[in-house]
């Protein structure tokens, strides 16, 4: 029987990190550690000091560590720091990214849990700096053997993480994430200003395909826009205009490659990136989208797939890596590596009313089996297990 809290230190210093599906990840828990599950989980938020400048319900004790102010290796000597030096007791050490560092094994904490999140896959090509390399190096040889358990958001992102870092797969677990928005429908009669809004504010053209990728390799970008070259040549002479969302310097030399691909497109005015968009105004470029369009090679999970659903918008993705778990039957899936196959699966959905609403519908149903309390009560779970497997039985 469980008689106190599990308390567990939460990894956070880069939750403030825009357009970081990770800095999502953080808060999401974060908000359901603190509400839903405030009797099961004393949450203390570990991170540098000057970091986690976010507003975290007080409910959850900070623990800011000392910042060594160098200009490089400074997340690595602080954290040495507090490896060596903390004094702190805690049930479990959570980090919600595969950022480990030397030594982290020596907190004073019972168990280790690493969310992953997803791992390089094989034919799939990652951009990845020289501290990604790092990072998994150092995992891969030695840090493995202090995890106890790595995380990631799917079970075929578990499998994917066993195999690529060695980690066996009785200490892999899936843990299925949900949408970045509660997203809901448009009302009839929100339709004509919300499609005013985004072409005054966004110059958002209607009709348009929506894209929500950054600009990375394995988010297949380019062959994206080539099918959509192929879709207008098609003789049914589609309007639309192709609208990406998704920030650039992430992969410069990627970025390069799509730049060119765009200019080459004899459809080049109607392809267009576009530039950020006010959370608020998120939902309306979702809802009035034709169609959603989401065909990277490789990915731990798609929470944008998750909001196109609640959004009420019919699906393309691809037939490999992750979709096909996520998804189901509620999307059409085709071939990422063929942009004739992405161009099809466009078509489909384009030129079949009855298609379209088939998918919708399916999506909603879907959609609806995705949700942070349940990610945070299956990782509330996996701490549990974690605990019971080192013998622990009364917490605290």
């Amino acid at each position: 029987m469980i008689k106190t809290r599990i308390k567990v230190g939460f990894i956070v210093d880069d939750i403030d990190r825009p357009a970081m599906g990770t800095a999502l990840y953080m808060q999401k828990l974060i908000e359901q550690y603190v509400t839903t599950f405030k009797d099961e989980v004393e949450l203390v938020l570990i991170y540098r000091e000057g970091n986690c400048r976010l507003l975290i319900p007080e409910i959850a004790r900070r623990l800011p560590i000392k910042k060594y102010n160098i200009p490089k290796f400074s997340g690595f000597f602080s954290f040495l720091r507090f490896f060596l030096t903390s004094r702190e007791v805690f049930d479990i050490i959570h980090f919600p990214r595969p950022k480990l560092f030397p030594f982290f094994w020596k907190l004073k904490a019972k168990g280790f849990v690493v969310t992953f999140h997803d791992a390089p896959e094989e034919n799939s090509t990652r951009f990845r700096t020289w501290h990604n390399y790092f990072f998994e190096w150092f995992i891969r040889l030695w840090g493995k053997y202090y995890i106890d358990v790595a995380i990631g958001d799917t079970k075929f992102a578990a499998k994917n993480i066993s195999r690529y870092f060695h980690i066996k797969e009785s200490k892999t677990f899936g843990v299925v994430l949900a949408g970045g928005s509660n997203f809901k429908p448009l009302k009839p009669k929100e339709v004509k200003n919300k499609k005013h809004l985004l072409l005054e504010k966004y110059n958002i053209q209607q009709p348009y395909i929506l894209q929500v990728a950054r600009l990375a390799p394995h988010k297949n970008v380019h062959r994206v826009i080539k099918a959509f070259d192929i879709l207008k040549k098609e003789k049914e002479k589609f309007p639309h205009q192709l609208v990406i969302l998704g920030g650039r310097e992430h992969a410069p030399e990627y970025d390069k490659l799509v730049d060119k691909v765009i200019r080459e497109s004899p459809y080049v005015q109607d392809i267009y990136i576009a530039p950020y968009i006010e959370n608020e105004d998120m939902a309306a470029v979702y809802n009035l989208a034709d169609i959603f369009v989401q065909a990277s090679l490789s990915e731990g999970f798609s929470i944008p797939i998750v909001d196109a659903f609640k959004a009420g918008v019919a699906v393309v993705c691809s037939n490999v890596s992750v979709f096909p778990e996520i998804v189901g039957d509620a999307a059409i899936q085709v071939n990422p590596f063929d942009q004739l196959s992405i161009a099809g699966g466009m078509k489909k959905l384009l030129t079949s009313s009855a298609l379209r609403q088939e998918k919708i519908a399916k999506g909603f149903k879907k959609g609806r089996e995705y949700s942070w309390e349940r990610a945070a009560g299956d990782t509330i779970a996996i701490y549990l297990k974690v605990l019971n497997d080192k013998n622990y039985d009364e917490l605290g």
